[in-house]
């Protein structure tokens, strides 16, 4: 079973993750202020991608809200929860898929330069051959970024693959053998940032690898894919 709310502006709270844009974030308006007139602030600029709202640690009246006009964001940052900092990432929907092993949908509006995309699943238990979750163009004929979690499958088990796949053409980037932590019922969180080079990939919070593309292909990834997941939340 799948759910899709999409075409629908919303914000998704993280504790712990903050964009880093390349000009100064820039004051929205002084104290007092709460999240919700952040937001508002924050969706009357067409370039907002995410504003941060910060409480002081003495009084509310010394909050602050800032948003990210997100020309280039330069990374996504994760930091240990922090309960003065919160980033609000504004969401044209989400996807909530209950254990189907494969599945592919349209997203109502392509990955561009300033966005992210987030992908919870769960690795099964018993464990498949593998794990794939995939950001595609025009029925998967392209695939912008496809990244595989090798359990048993190919002549490189227990490895972490990513791969492009453009004009009949493939590139592969594997990871060092020794990273691979993952197991049987483990949650998984996968981030996608779109940058006007590439992609910035995530994963469990850690920087993972940049996938190199042209500026005019970030702008097209319309389907999001995935083999052998369960418990599936993908917000765009």
């Amino acid at each position: 079973m799948s759910t899709l709310v999409s075409e629908s502006t919303r914000y998704v709270r993280y504790n712990d993750l903050t964009f880093k844009c390349n000009s100064n974030l820039i004051p929205l308006i002084s104290s007092p202020v709460n999240y919700l007139v952040c937001a508002i602030k924050c969706n009357r600029q067409p370039d907002c991608t995410a504003f941060m709202f910060t409480r002081s640690t003495s009084s509310d009246q010394d909050a602050a809200c800032s948003w990210c006009p997100a020309n280039d964001i330069v990374g996504i940052n994760y930091t240990f929860a922090d309960p003065l900092l919160v980033t609000w990432a504004k969401t044209l929907g989400s996807l909530n898929i209950l254990n189907e092993p494969t599945i592919q949908e349209s997203i109502p509006s392509t990955l561009s330069i300033g966005r992210a995309v987030f992908f919870q699943a769960r690795v099964p238990d018993p464990i498949p051959d593998r794990c794939i979750f995939s950001l595609d163009v025009d029925e998967i004929l392209n695939i912008a970024v496809r990244m595989e979690i090798r359990f048993t499958f190919g002549n490189k088990p227990l490895r972490v693959a990513i791969f492009t796949h453009r004009n009949s053409a493939w590139t592969d980037h594997y990871f060092p053998a020794d990273f691979f932590p993952f197991s049987p019922g483990q949650k998984v969180d996968i981030a996608v940032l779109g940058r006007s080079e590439g992609f910035q990939m995530y994963l469990n919070g850690e920087y993972l690898h940049f996938v190199w593309v042209t500026r005019a292909w970030v702008g097209q990834i319309n389907l999001v894919d995935f083999l052998n997941f369960e418990e599936v939340l993908f917000t765009f």
